[in-house]
C-alpha cells in the first residue's frame, strides 16, 4: 500500500483508539473499515479513469500476470455459479491491484488451480489498442491448452477483438475458412438460456447443431450441453468443428478459459518526434498513431528515430509510428 494512502487511513483510525471507553463496537469499526477500503478503491479507480486510459501505451507491464509473452486479461473458471459475460462487462472492478492480487488464491494467476472468481484485469477498461500486435482465447484442462484462438489486436476494443473478421490463426483448421451463425462475446440466448464467446456454425435444432466453443452461462437448452456446472465451457477437441449432440468424447468441458494480450514491439527508447511533407502540408506524430505515407512524402525527424532517416522518401503504404509525446520540437 502506497505510504500516502496508509498515513490517510491511520489518520482516521487514531482518533478512535485514544477514545478508550468511548471505543465503537467491533461490528462498527469493521463497517468504517469496509467503508474506506471502499473510498480508496473508488479513488485508485478514478486516478486511473484520469491518468491511466491516456498513458496505457507507455506504462511498463511488468506488474501484469505473463507467460511466453501473453499478458492476461482474462481468466473464467467453470462451475463458480456466475455468468462469464457479466464479469467480462463489469467495469470498474480489477482483480489486479496490489492488495486485491495479494487475497487471491494462487491458482486465479495461472491456468492451473482452483480460483474463487473470474479474474478481470484493469486492461479490459483502457484496452490500449494502438499497442496491442494480437488477442487470445484459449481454454484449458488441467492447466494444458486444449484450444485456442488468436485475433488481431491492433484497432480493436474489448467486445469486437472477437471476431471472424479479426481471427488470424486458430488450432480448429476449418474456423477462418468456414461460415459461422454466431462468432461473438454476446453470443446466444433464448429465454434464461445464454451461450457467449460462442463460435457456432449452424442451428437447425439442438440434434444438428454444429460448432466450436460455446461458454454456457446458463440454462441447459439442448441435451449437448447439459452439465452440472454454470458456467461450462463446452468446446471442440476435434481440429474441426462438431455435431454438437453426436460428438460423443470429442465433446470436451474445460475447466479454464483465459484471454490473452501480446504488445507490438515497443521501440520507446528510439523516437521522439516526427514531422514529414505531404505535398506543401506539414504533418505530425505526437503520440502512438499510426498514418499511412504516400509515395514521394519526405519524412523530416527532430530526434532521433531508427527506423526512418532524415529526409528518406518512403514508398507507398509504409507507415511511420511514434510511441511517446516528448514535446514539440523544431522543424528544420
Amino acid at each position: 500500500m502506497s505510504p500516502v494512502l496508509f498515513v490517510g487511513w491511520a489518520a482516521t483510525l487514531f482518533p478512535l483508539v485514544i477514545r478508550g471507553a468511548a471505543l465503537p463496537e467491533r461490528s462498527d469499526i469493521a463497517t468504517r473499515l469496509e467503508a474506506k477500503i471502499k473510498q480508496l478503491e473508488a479513488r485508485l479507480s478514478e486516478v486511473e479513469d484520469k491518468y491511466g486510459n491516456g498513458l496505457t501505451d507507455k506504462v511498463d507491464y511488468g506488474d501484469f500476470i505473463q507467460q511466453d509473452g501473453w499478458v492476461l486479461v482474462f481468466r473464467a473458471t467453470s462451475g463458480l455459479g456466475s455468468p462469464v459475460y457479466n464479469a467480462w462487462m463489469r467495469s470498474g472492478y480489477h482483480d489486479d491491484y496490489t492488495y486485491t492480487r495479494a487475497t487471491m488464491p494462487c491458482g486465479c494467476t495461472s491456468t492451473n488451480g482452483s480460483c474463487d472468481r473470474h479474474y478481470r484485469s484493469r486492461l479490459l477498461d483502457s484496452w490500449p489498442s494502438s499497442a496491442l500486435d494480437k488477442v487470445k482465447l484459449a481454454v484449458y484442462e488441467g492447466g494444458v491448452e486444449k484450444a485456442y484462438m488468436i485475433f488481431t489486436g491492433l484497432g480493436s476494443n474489448y467486445i469486437n477483438w472477437f471476431s471472424a473478421d479479426r481471427l488470424v490463426e486458430s488450432s480448429w483448421k476449418d474456423l477462418k475458412s468456414s461460415a459461422h451463425n454466431y462468432f461473438s462475446i454476446l453470443g446466444w440466448s433464448s429465454g434464461t438460456d445464454q451461450r457467449n464467446f460462442y463460435v457456432n456454425r449452424g442451428h437447425g435444432g439442438c440434434p444438428v447443431d454444429i460448432g466450436w466453443l460455446s461458454i454456457k452461462d446458463s440454462g441447459n437448452h439442448c441435451p449437448w450441453e447439459t452439465s452440472h456446472q454454470i458456467p461450462a465451457f463446452v468446446y471442440s477437441k476435434s481440429e474441426t468443428m462438431i455435431n454438437w449432440q453426436g460428438a460423443g468424447h470429442v465433446r470436451g468441458f474445460a475447466d479454464v478459459m483465459a484471454v490473452w494480450v501480446k504488445f507490438r514491439p515497443s521501440r520507446r527508447q528510439w523516437n521522439q518526434w516526427i514531422e514529414w511533407r505531404q505535398g506543401t502540408e506539414w504533418r505530425q506524430w505526437t503520440d502512438w498513431r499510426q498514418w499511412t505515407v504516400e509515395t514521394g512524402d519526405r519524412v523530416e525527424t527532430v530526434d532521433r528515430v531508427e527506423t526512418w532517416d532524415r529526409g528518406e522518401t518512403v514508398g507507398a503504404g509504409d507507415r511511420v509510428e511514434i510511441v511517446e509525446t516528448v514535446g514539440t520540437g523544431d522543424r528544420d
